[in-house]
């Protein structure tokens, strides 16, 4: 990996190929680029049927300039967090980046340098989903200003800060900011590790360490996040553990454990799940399929519900 090619991991949205630190590459060569992708699914639950739903669908437009400056836009369609909510279309990145080894510099709108699996590009996810934590805890997308720094093929270092205010708000309201780090360490070929941290003010303090083995049959992925609020006693925190298997290589068989507790409201809002899945690649990995049965259960004691889900991605 030569330090020439290491970028912020939003630059890997869809251009990436796996881990958004793992695996890096440059900005776009050309002044414009047209690329996205599209996500139907189906799901099964007894009691409640089949549902189609269009998951994700989103379109990106970015490329270079002189200088070292390059951009990107894009823009996303997504279905409602709950069954009764409505799809909708927002704007997703947003950003001018300017690189010239080993340092790089993004300012707009674009994901926080926060959590392996949030990182990772959604169409290279061996899951059709993220874990309930990476959903809920990490800061997601913001706007405001980040620089990184690459260590060669050790690793990289990245430092920003944000509005914390969340996407697509065009203002601070309270002057406070969030500021998001995280460093990574590559010490050997198939290891990648990651440590990172959010501080918003005096309000909150995020933290997380993850870390992936990947080679060419076998990929191990395994992430801890918590948040400690002011004047909340416990912590919300939790976890998932990934282990993957390539039968062939367009066929990976995996198997995901995730738990996600938040004691400070309630025990009922435990989430414990485990995932087993198969994703199928064709078309050089352009279009995926994921098979996923997902056996879940909320609260505690709580009831375990089952899901089958189907999904075809799409990339161009």
């Amino acid at each position: 990996m030569h330090c020439r090619s290491i970028v912020p991991p939003i630059a890997l949205l869809v251009i990436g190929t796996g881990g958004a630190f793992a695996q890096v590459a440059s900005p776009p060569a050309v002044p414009l680029r047209v690329a996205g992708y599209l996500q139907p699914r189906e799901t099964y639950q007894s009691g409640v049927g089949l549902t189609g739903t269009l998951h994700r669908a989103r379109l990106l437009v970015d490329g270079a300039i002189s200088g070292g400056f390059s951009y990107r836009i894009s823009g996303e369609f997504r279905s409602g967090g709950t069954p009764t909510a409505k799809a909708g279309v927002s704007l997703v990145d947003a950003f001018i980046r300017w690189s010239r080894a080993p340092w790089t510099v993004i300012t707009g709108q674009f994901k926080t340098p926060f959590a392996r699996e949030f990182l990772t590009p959604e169409p290279t996810l061996e899951t059709a989903d993220r874990a309930s934590v990476t959903e809920s805890l990490p800061p997601k997308i913001d706007i405001g200003l980040m620089a990184a720094y690459a260590m060669g093929s050790h690793g990289a270092v990245f430092l920003g800060v944000y509005n914390g205010e969340g996407a697509n708000s065009v203002t601070n309201r309270d002057s406070t900011v969030l500021v998001v780090g995280r460093v990574t360490s590559h010490p050997i070929a198939a290891l990648d590790i990651g440590v990172n941290a959010a501080r918003y003010g005096s309000d909150s303090t995020r933290y997380g360490v993850d870390a992936a083995w990947v080679q060419r049959t076998v990929i191990l992925k395994a992430e801890y996040i918590g948040q400690h609020r002011t004047g909340v006693g416990s912590d919300d925190y939790g976890w998932y553990g990934l282990a993957a298997y390539h039968v062939r290589p367009s066929v990976l068989v995996l198997v995901k454990q995730e738990d996600f507790l938040r004691p400070a409201i309630a025990t009922a809002r435990r989430d414990l799940a485990t995932t087993l899945g198969t994703t199928l690649d064709f078309s050089e990995s352009r279009v995926r399929l994921y098979l996923d049965y997902v056996s879940r259960k909320v609260g505690s004691p709580g009831v375990r519900r089952g899901v089958v889900l189907t999904e075809l991605q799409l990339r161009f």
